[in-house]
């Protein structure tokens, strides 16, 4: 069985291994920003986010610091009950055809007793 690494694969590999379909975008929940309330904490959250950001040439900043800056703080925010955000996570998954394994920049997943289970977002940069 063909063993596939996170850091190594391609479009190109992935579309040899899968069928993958692009669904587009809808009208989401969480993309309806207008009718999210915010507590004052969470708003105070996201100014500090932004201003770390703004007023920075963010194409000039490595990875590890738009992800210290910006997207760790984001997926703080998204923390809700047992789901925790979590950084530099092994994951592995077998499939039919092939494995996979590799390090995930970070994932938001349920989290019992300091065990991660199946995540909900992986990021991967």
């Amino acid at each position: 069985m063909e063993k596939l690494i996170l850091s190594k694969l391609s479009m190109v590999h992935l579309k040899s291994l899968v069928t993958l379909q692009h669904k587009g975008i809808a009208l989401y929940e969480w993309i309806q920003v207008d009718s999210l309330l915010l507590t004052e904490e969470e708003q105070r959250q996201v100014q500090d986010i932004k201003s770390h950001l703004l007023n920075y040439d963010t194409h000039l900043m490595n990875e590890a610091t738009i992800w210290a800056r910006g997207i760790y703080p984001l997926l703080l925010l998204a923390e809700q009950g047992n789901i925790q955000a979590w950084a530099e996570i092994t994951l592995q998954a077998r499939y039919p055809a092939f494995e996979l394994e590799g390090v995930a920049d970070g994932v938001l997943a349920k989290c019992e007793a300091g065990l991660l289970t199946s995540p909900y977002l992986v990021v991967v940069g």
